[in-house]
């Protein structure tokens, strides 16, 4: 498994091998989770519009049983 620093340096090529060969989350997994990520890949002027790191968080809605996640900005 990649470092958070090896994926951050990765060039677009070597991230998409990493989610193409990657293996599927089950979404049950997620329910009542959080967790700390880093936005990779995208444009420089995009990051400085946004944000870098940031929290998901995963919530399955009771009356629909969907499953939803949001980011919150991380400073």
């Amino acid at each position: 498994m990649p470092t958070a620093h090896e994926l951050r340096t990765a060039s677009h090529r070597a991230l998409r091998d990493a989610i193409v060969h990657g293996h599927p989350v089950d979404p049950r997994a997620l329910e009542g989770w959080a967790y700390r990520g880093t936005s990779l890949g995208l444009p420089r002027v995009v990051e400085r519009l946004t944000w870098k790191t940031f929290q998901k968080t995963f919530y399955r809605d009771p009356f629909s049983g969907a499953l939803r996640g949001w980011n919150v900005r991380l400073e």
